[in-house]
């Protein structure tokens, strides 16, 4: 039910309701809550003749996330969900910071900004990281989203939506379901 009521504030959004200032937390906090609200198979239930059940688990454990910001406290909300679900998240504030922290962490995706307000713009960090051999899919997470240009390169995702945020990184992190 929240889920929906999620969406339907989205969609205002989308077609024309002025957002006031608290848009953004309320709609954090209704998936916070729907989050531990998700039943979750566990892998392998029905197995062996056991019955299959819908637990409550971490959707995200083990997975690791790192999450490029120059302003870091403006997502911290974000952040604190992805480790409810069990991800390690690893943030940082530079491309650079990024370079080092991928060699040694390994993260299964990446989360960053595109523009660092005069430090070294997130767009260049796919090209960055490909020179140390990093190959983590990228999900950019910008204040506006302008639909007409191209995805960025190495990017999975673009968005300024929290929703869709999750929905991009739960795609890209979540194992495919069992038979």
């Amino acid at each position: 039910m929240r889920l929906d009521k999620l969406r339907r504030h989205r969609n205002a959004l989308a077609h024309g309701q002025k957002p006031d200032a608290n848009d953004k937390i309320k709609i954090l906090v209704v998936i916070e809550e729907v989050v531990h609200e998700l039943p979750l198979t566990l892998p392998g239930a029905g197995m062996l003749g056991k019955p299959q059940t819908d637990i409550p688990m971490s959707g995200l454990l083990g997975r690791r996330i790192l999450w490029v910001d120059d302003h870091p406290e403006n997502n911290r909300i974000e952040r604190r969900w992805l480790q409810e679900l069990g991800a390690e998240v690893f943030p940082v504030l530079t491309n650079d910071e990024a370079l080092d922290q991928s060699v040694e962490v390994r993260p299964h995706v990446i989360v960053t900004d595109i523009d660092r307000g005069g430090g070294e713009p997130g767009i260049l960090l796919h090209s960055r990281l490909k020179e140390t051999a990093i190959f983590s899919p990228l999900i950019f997470y910008v204040g506006t989203v302008d639909r007409t240009l191209p995805l960025p390169p190495g990017a999975i995702g673009i968005t300024s939506d929290p929703a869709e945020l999750l929905q991009l990184i739960l795609g890209e992190l979540r194992p495919p379901p069992y038979p």
